[in-house]
């Protein structure tokens, strides 16, 4: 069973019903909708289509929606714009009222503040990077800077400011609308793009609580929130992020802009292990299979570059172009789960169990923590089979994956909503299982599905944890060795699930 979850991003190539359900079948858990490209009404669609196949096919997919956020832009060029070494430039935000100045080409940003965030000898990337621009000096609004790296610029590039501090806002007036448009839809995720600092997170929370309170029968459950670390800033503030959201994705793109390339594996490490640490789900994104959306077959290093972000610890590895718009987006989900099963299967389990153990420090472990410590050792001692957790909100789940076990993690709950979130944390395959009132039903219909779903059989060993006040989230404090006896292999009667 594959443990390292794979989020993959839907478009044009990916929205044939067929295309989905093969996707699912080779190892797609989350798929992921990219609100900078596309309508609603596609989106809607992918959304659909995703809820229908994988109900018919039995599987909890989770929906990623990932925002534009505050990406600034240049501004419309006539035609491309040949930038040449040496070559002097005026940079101006696109609302100046004053004439530009004479004898120097003029490039505008959509970018009001600019000229008062900007200081002699600050450098400014365009087109992901791909132009380098020295910043001479700052006349009022008007920025001089010489061009290091040319190329030619096209209308509507991205502009990185590398080590700035911006004024920007944390959501856009696109952003709002299109989170009003996903709060509706239902979907899981959602990822904040260009995150900064913690504010950020709470003020997207505080606009998603406004949404539901106009919109309460619309608007149920989740979604979780997912911080994408994509520049200097965010990263020095990767602490106060990661405490407010409930996850993040290492957007090597962007970051990959405003930092040296040199950096950008060890930035990817330090954000994983402290995800890790924290017990949240960590996404490692960007050009893991480039390659492959013009060819069948992958490189050595873009292997060995999944191979590296799962030995580090990633919950989730993401495609993006391969999947969106390349020629083989079944292949490269199956290349991806090939690669993430043939590593895990080399992993070093014991020691990677004592190792996180250390990380935790001296510090005295919760109750539900050292349960699910002690329920991954003695599943490790034993060989077990799996580890069935019961849980009402994920989090059993999710803490008995941070100390990442050799079994299989079955989740079983009685929420669909909280299957779906489970599909990006590590190692966990949810169940939805009926309501129950007691412990002992809870424990027994959780054996009973675990087996109908052919995870476990009749003779097999489980570690089952959960919590004896049934029903309250956050109360895991029991832990139990079973064997699978012959009359769990009856059929589980199953109910409409909550989150529906």
């Amino acid at each position: 069973m594959k443990r390292t979850k794979i989020v993959c991003t839907l478009g044009p190539v990916s929205t044939k019903p067929k295309t989905i359900r093969e996707m699912i079948q080779a190892g797609m858990d989350v798929a992921r909708i990219n609100l900078s490209h596309g309508t609603h009404e596609e989106h809607k669609e992918r959304i659909r289509l995703v809820r229908s196949i994988a109900g018919e096919m039995q599987k909890e997919i989770g929906i990623l929606a990932d925002l534009q956020g505050p990406k600034i832009r240049t501004g419309k060029l006539p035609e491309p714009m040949d930038l040449k070494e040496g070559m002097r430039l005026c940079l101006r935000w696109a609302g100046v009222g004053a004439p530009p100045p004479a004898g120097v080409p003029v490039i505008t940003v959509d970018y009001p503040h600019l000229a008062a965030d900007l200081e002699t000898g600050s450098m400014i990337y365009l087109r992901d990077g791909l132009l380098h621009l020295r910043v001479e000096k700052i006349l009022a609004e008007d920025v001089y800077c010489r061009v290091i790296k040319g190329g030619e610029l096209c209308s509507r590039q991205g502009v990185a400011l590398p080590g700035v501090s911006l004024s920007l806002p944390a959501v856009t007036e696109k952003d709002l609308v299109d989170l009003d448009f996903l709060m509706k839809e239902g979907v899981d995720f959602i990822a904040l793009s260009f995150v900064r600092r913690a504010e950020h997170i709470d003020e997207v929370r505080r606009i998603i609580a406004g949404i539901k309170e106009e919109n309460p029968e619309a608007c149920t459950g989740g979604p979780c929130l997912i911080a994408k670390i994509e520049n200097e800033e965010g990263f020095k503030k990767r602490g106060e992020i990661l405490a407010a959201a409930d996850g993040i994705m290492v957007a090597r793109g962007d970051l990959g802009v405003e930092v040296p390339p040199e950096e950008v594996p060890l930035l990817q490490e330090s954000l994983i292990e402290l995800a890790n640490r924290l017990g949240k789900p960590v996404i490692t994104a960007t050009e893991m299979l480039e390659s492959m959306v013009s060819n069948p077959r992958p490189t050595r290093a873009e292997v060995t570059d999944i191979a590296h972000a799962i030995i580090s610890g990633t919950d989730a590895v993401m495609l993006s172009a391969e999947t969106a718009v390349g020629r083989y987006p079944v292949q490269a989900v199956e290349m991806m789960a090939r690669v993430a099963r043939r590593i895990e299967s080399s992993l070093n389990y014991a020691e990677d169990l004592e190792r996180r153990q250390k990380n935790r420090g001296k510090k005295r472990l919760g109750v539900a923590e050292a349960i699910s410590h002690a329920t991954c050792q003695i599943a490790l001692d034993l060989g077990a089979q799996a580890i069935i957790t019961a849980t009402q909100s994920g989090g059993t789940a999710r803490m008995v994956s941070m100390y990442r076990p050799r079994a299989p993690i079955l989740a079983a709950t009685p929420n669909l909503d909280v299957a779906r979130v489970l599909s990006l944390s590590w190692g966990v395959t949810a169940i939805l299982v009926p309501v129950t009132t007691t412990t002992e039903t809870t424990l027994d219909v959780s054996v009973r599905a675990a087996v109908a779903r052919r995870f476990v059989k009749k003779g097999d060993l489980v570690v089952i944890t959960g919590g004896l006040r049934t029903g309250i989230p956050g109360t895991t404090n029991l832990l139990q060795v079973h064997e699978i006896e012959a009359d769990a292999c009856d059929a589980v009667p199953m109910e409409e699930p909550a989150g529906e």
